[in-house]
């Protein structure tokens, strides 16, 4: 018996999603399997050539680069497993698969889900972000920063809603102790430094070198405050931003619950931008992504209200279609938007 257009796209999606979790379990292996080695076999050198130790940072970005794989590896599994929980939930109002198509979703999911994300964590565009420097201060304190101490518990936070009812959520440990191990063998990959440093010192004590004291005690110096400034200003930081990051996943607005409500959006919003002028069947509107764009960022003015307006059965077109509310710049005015929105949501839900 064939399958239906849906059943062939969950099929198709969770073995996408599959591949990429195996894609990170088969880095990280190999990542502290290299990482390990390396780091021997350098200190086996860095006990004659103490100059092989300033080269052990390179080891932890190589560790740290695959954490980072790890983190874009789940975010993209979970979307397709929320994809395939929004489609288990069909039958509520959405428009079945077959009528939008994925590449379709895929195109409404990146304004939708971006404008949503930006609007609970609160980026700061003005601040640098660089590959594995994140700005911390930005990282820390962007999640939930309005909305983290809401009472009842947003919607994207499982482990709050599950706590706040006596019960307890659960995600997996999978990627907490891969990280943890991943973490390990970034001290490991010191090793090295230390090794260089003890070598230097030997010298220095023993007088076994025709090196000047003052050179080898230069050197050993520098070395150690190399080591310092790996852990202090490299592994911590990149290690506080990574744990953020992975609590999202396993229970915040990047879990795959949330993803799969956020999806649920994603085809509310298309619909409306995709009937927003009575398009041919199968070309849409040629105003689509203004739509779309409009529609996001009345959903996620107040993030809060995103799982009521998606719950409605019908949404009422005339809320989310009008201009949005310009400044004197011709910017966007984002608190007049935030309460002309709950306006409309205390006029719906009352």
């Amino acid at each position: 018996m064939g399958f239906t257009p849906e059943q062939q796209a969950v099929e198709a999606r969770r073995t996408e999603a599959d591949s990429k979790r195996a894609c990170f379990r088969d880095y990280s292996i190999k990542a502290v399997g290299w990482g390990t080695t390396g780091a021997i076999a350098m200190a086996g050198i860095a006990a004659k050539v103490p100059v092989i130790g300033w080269s052990s940072p390179a080891l932890v970005i190589l560790v740290a680069a695959v954490m980072r794989i790890g983190i874009h590896k789940f975010s993209s599994a979970n979307r397709l497993y929320g994809y395939q929980l929004h489609l288990e939930r069909l039958g509520t109002g959405d428009k079945p698969l077959s009528e939008i198509g994925w590449e379709q979703m895929c195109r409404a999911w990146r304004i939708v889900q971006a404008t949503l994300y930006r609007s609970i964590h609160e980026f700061d565009e003005d601040r640098h972000r660089s590959l594995f420097f994140d700005d911390l201060d930005t990282e820390q304190h962007r999640e939930f920063k309005k909305y983290h101490d809401a009472v009842p518990a947003p919607w994207w936070r499982q482990d709050r809603r599950a706590r706040d009812n006596g019960a307890f959520y659960h995600a997996g440990s999978y990627l907490d102790r891969m990280f943890g191990i991943l973490r390990i063998t970034q001290y490991v990959a010191l090793f090295p430094i230390v090794i260089a440093v003890g070598s230097l010192t030997w010298q220095i004590v023993s007088a076994a070198s025709a090196i000047p004291v003052w050179v080898s005690l230069t050197h050993a110096t520098a070395l150690l405050a190399w080591g310092v400034l790996t852990v202090f200003y490299f592994i911590i930081p990149s290690s506080r931003v990574v744990e953020i990051k992975r609590k999202n996943l396993e229970f915040g607005f990047l879990s795959i619950h949330s993803c799969a409500l956020v999806w649920r959006g994603v085809a509310m919003a298309h619909s409306l931008a995709w009937q927003s002028d009575k398009p041919e069947p199968k070309q849409g509107p040629a105003d689509y992504t203004e739509q779309l764009a409009i529609i996001s960022a009345r959903l996620a003015a107040n993030p809060l209200h995103f799982r009521d307006w998606i719950g409605l059965p019908k949404i009422p077109p005339d809320i989310f279609i009008e201009p949005l509310p310009i400044d004197e710049d011709g910017s966007i005015d984002t608190e007049a938007l935030r309460e002309q929105m709950n306006k409309c949501w205390q006029a719906q839900f009352g």
